[in-house]
């Protein structure tokens, strides 16, 4: 029933995103294409360059905070709102329930950043570091911040992948302390994740303070800063996947 369950979350949240990911890979074709016709080297192409750059920047933006948003709602809609009476009818328990909600979301995210990255890729020319600005970069990388700019990168990489996970139970884990508000759920939600994020930002800051005033090089404060930003995400993240199992299990209160 599970994968069931998943199935139909992926197909459900696909309406919506996978025409978005269709447009940004549709502009991205454009955007080649155009590139490689040797338009924009005319002389009098700068306002028209201008204008399709403006136009691919809102368009992106725009994309990515309905692809951003949509996931979260979606968990709201079908598991607090009126559409939930439906989901917990279903032979399988509210964990399960949970976990799809929760790995369906993250694949899209992953989907979503995917297929941008691609965009922005090709929109650039297949964008490629020359070797030497690399070893240069590499060179001021390792001086300034104790490893080479290839690492950083890669660091930087894993991070915002992790970031989306943690970001993601970290929505739904206000939505259901929210939802346990008689009234004004939404706003209880609201509320809930400003209480959880302050609360993050500040044991990251007093993870982090030490290094601040103990002489420690860039490096390894910047070593430090994703060590705990990775480490106190996992713990977190377990945290609200299991209190938003607990809710879920015990104290749904449908609109």
């Amino acid at each position: 029933m599970l994968g069931k369950l998943i199935k139909h979350d992926i197909k459900n949240m696909g309406k919506l995103l996978l025409p978005l990911n269709v447009i940004v890979l549709l502009m991205s074709l454009v955007g080649s294409v155009l590139r490689v016709s040797g338009l924009f080297d005319l002389e009098n192409a700068t306002p028209l360059f201008g204008i399709l750059l403006v136009t691919y920047i809102i368009g992106m933006a725009v994309i990515a905070v309905v692809a951003f948003f949509y996931p979260i709602i979606y968990f709201y809609r079908h598991l607090f709102s009126r559409q939930g009476y439906l989901t917990f009818t279903l032979p399988v328990c509210s964990w399960k329930i949970l976990f799809s909600k929760t790995i369906v979301g993250y694949g899209w995210y992953l989907i979503n950043i995917g297929v941008a990255l691609f965009s922005i890729w090709a929109i650039t020319g297949f964008l490629r570091i020359p070797e030497m600005h690399l070893t240069n970069l590499n060179l001021y990388s390792r001086e300034y911040i104790g490893m080479s700019f290839t690492a950083f990168m890669w660091w930087a990489v894993a991070l915002t992948i992790f970031s989306l996970f943690y970001t993601l139970l970290s929505a739904y884990v206000s939505i259901a302390i929210g939802q346990l508000w008689s009234k004004h759920k939404i706003v209880g939600s609201i509320v809930a994740y400003l209480v959880i994020y302050t609360i993050v930002q500040i044991l990251v800051t007093f993870t982090i303070l030490p290094f601040l005033f103990g002489g420690f090089d860039v490096g390894r404060m910047v070593l430090v800063s994703f060590y705990a930003s990775i480490i106190i995400g996992v713990i977190l993240s377990v945290i609200f996947y299991i209190t938003s199992g607990i809710i879920l299990k015990k104290k749904v209160n449908l609109d």
